[in-house]
């Protein structure tokens, strides 16, 4: 900051950013955050999902989709179980379960 500029001014005077300035530059900072999180996991070659304790999809990537042949607008929300053939199911649910296990140790997990 140069001395004796507007900005050392303002900056000895007190705050420089009132608080509903720095309101507005944490919003974009998130937001731009978000944006480039989506990008990355939307660009992977690898279906990223999360689901809830009841197999609900709360968050998921196109190639899950993809993979599904399903809309992506139609993941989040629904039960990963409504869009698994019966015969693979159960197999599906007990994956899910091992994978739980190994990084999250015993855990309940139900996909319903």
């Amino acid at each position: 900051m140069v001395r004796n500029s507007p900005e050392s001014r303002l900056a000895s005077a007190g705050s420089a950013n009132p608080p509903e300035d720095q309101f507005k530059k944490l919003v974009e900072v998130i937001s731009r955050s978000q944006h480039n999180y989506r990008e990355l996991i939307d660009n992977l070659d690898q279906a990223v999902f999360t689901l809830s304790l009841d197999g609900e999809v709360r968050v998921a990537n196109r190639r899950l989709a993809e993979i599904l042949q399903v809309p992506f607008t139609g993941l989040i929300g629904h039960r990963l179980s409504e869009f698994i053939e019966t015969p693979s199911l159960e197999e599906v649910k007990r994956s899910l379960r091992n994978l739980s296990a190994m990084v999250f140790g015993p855990a309940r997990f139900w996909c319903a």
